[in-house]
């Protein structure tokens, strides 16, 4: 019968669909945590090199730890600006999945 068609397989495609766009969600999810931890990291190490100058001697040493220092503070600003949610701009993914009141799918 090439007019049959099962149900279960049009569904199936739908579901197959619908989790390869919440694991593209899910990854896209994943690389802004990533950014995000290397950001704070960067600021953990901007915290470190500030308070370490005063333990030299040396002004050369000092001048030298400080303008690292605030290379990497403007880097890691610069990328903290970059962020889509500081931007204005929407977030590329959801966190919760909103379900449609009344919708179902399948027979009962």
């Amino acid at each position: 019968m090439p007019e049959y068609r099962n149900p279960e397989i049009l569904q199936g495609v739908a579901a197959n669909h619908e989790a390869s766009r919440i694991f593209d969600e899910g990854t896209a999810a994943r690389k802004h945590s990533l950014e995000q931890t290397g950001t704070t990291m960067v600021l953990a190490t901007v915290l470190f090199l500030i308070a370490l100058p005063t333990r030299f001697r040396s002004r050369l040493v000092r001048f030298a730890l400080l303008l690292l220092t605030g290379g990497l503070r403007v880097y890691a600003l610069v990328t903290i600006f970059g962020f889509p949610r500081l931007l204005g701009l929407p977030p590329q993914h959801r966190w919760v999945r909103q379900a449609h009141v009344g919708e179902r799918t399948g027979s009962e």
